[in-house]
């Protein structure tokens, strides 16, 4: 989880400023997107599974 929480943080960092990505070609910006949509869907899947991990421990 903390190489994910990693990643979120070096996503935020490392962008370009507002007026560099208004610049940007509609192949970047899909891949930007595709991008930022397959980081969401794994953090999702990995808090799924952790919330499934602690509905299986006994108390």
């Amino acid at each position: 989880m903390q190489a994910v929480v990693d990643r979120v943080i070096r996503s935020f960092t490392s962008k370009h400023p507002v007026a560099l990505r208004d610049s940007m070609s509609d192949a970047e910006s899909k891949a930007a997107r595709d991008e930022a949509t397959e980081f969401a869907t794994q953090l999702l899947d990995n808090y799924k599974g952790q919330l499934a991990q602690r509905g299986l421990k006994p108390d």
